[in-house]
């Protein structure tokens, strides 16, 4: 049985997630000043996963993603500083 589970991410350009393989991100919003990744997880998955989640803010500059995509995942507004960012997952290839 699938569940909507929260993580809590960092405020930084490039991070890592351990998430239930499998897994599928729905978004990321800040929630009282923390950023959060909602995702549907089988939380009875044993085999974990890394994945990178990249942000960038409204026209901050992106590199080229070399032997790798970036999967647009959401945007979202951080009301405290008026900035927009915007979510990419980055998968090597």
């Amino acid at each position: 049985m699938k569940k909507v589970f929260k993580y809590t991410l960092d405020f930084a350009h490039v991070q890592t997630i351990t998430l239930p393989f499998g897994a599928t991100i729905l978004t990321i919003q800040f929630q009282r000043d923390e950023i959060q990744l909602w995702a549907l997880v089988n939380p009875d998955e044993g085999l974990k996963v890394i994945r990178i989640i990249e942000m960038f803010g409204t026209g901050h500059a992106i590199p080229e993603a070399h032997k790798a995509t970036r999967q647009y995942l959401c945007s979202f507004q951080n009301f405290k500083q008026s900035e927009i960012y915007h979510a990419f997952e980055f998968i090597q290839q």
